[in-house]
């Protein structure tokens, strides 16, 4: 049984080394510092190791499917891009050379470049454009409340709301038909005086 056991070890050995010296080395020390060195289990190290390279194992076909599918991706990419150019539903990338594929691949990356700048011009213009708004409620606000005060200061009713943004517009209104009687005066002033 011994030497069944040693055949065992032996045949196992070189398999437990490459798994042993694909763990690193702080991990391996880890371990061993963490039981005293006279009770280290060497079964207990090879299950670890094996688990460890089990999970690597897992990663890298993960990572490879990963890198398929997207590989799968870029040349359905492509193959859309190419289309859209020529618009014939039965063109493939053998049709076109690799200097004319890498500049459709520069070109869509152009694009997204410039989305992403779009995006963030959009969402400027959409934040001024809330400021701008909000701007605008708190004038609004100011002006009802310019208008609540005329009313009370001119003595009237409270029912009749006078409309300050109105009166303004009289009052430039007024203004500018003052100006043009002015005007008109100088004019039949100087004309009175050359008779």
């Amino acid at each position: 049984m011994e030497t069944r056991r040693f055949r065992l070890k032996s045949g196992t050995r070189r398999r437990r080394d490459d798994v042993v010296s694909r763990v690193p080395l702080h991990l391996l020390l880890d371990l061993l510092s963490s039981r005293s060195r006279a009770q280290v289990n060497l079964a207990q190290l090879l299950r670890d190791a094996r688990e460890r390279s089990r999970q690597l194992a897992d990663d890298v076909k993960e990572l490879r499917q990963r890198l398929a599918e997207a590989q799968g991706d870029n040349k359905l990419l492509r193959m859309t891009i190419a289309r859209q150019r020529l618009g014939d539903e039965e063109v493939g990338v053998r049709h076109f050379p690799p200097h004319e594929r890498e500049d459709l691949v520069q070109q869509l990356e152009k694009a997204g470049l410039q989305n992403q700048e779009l995006e963030r011009s959009l969402k400027a213009t959409s934040d001024e454009l809330q400021d701008t708004q909000a701007e605008r409620a708190a004038l609004q606000e100011k002006v009802e409340r310019l208008n609540r005060e005329l009313v009370r200061v001119l003595g009237g009713h409270e029912d009749r709301i006078v409309d300050l943004d109105a009166l303004c517009m009289e009052n430039r209104y007024l203004q500018e038909r003052y100006k043009q009687v002015q005007e008109e005066l100088c004019l039949l002033k100087t004309s009175l005086m050359k008779y």
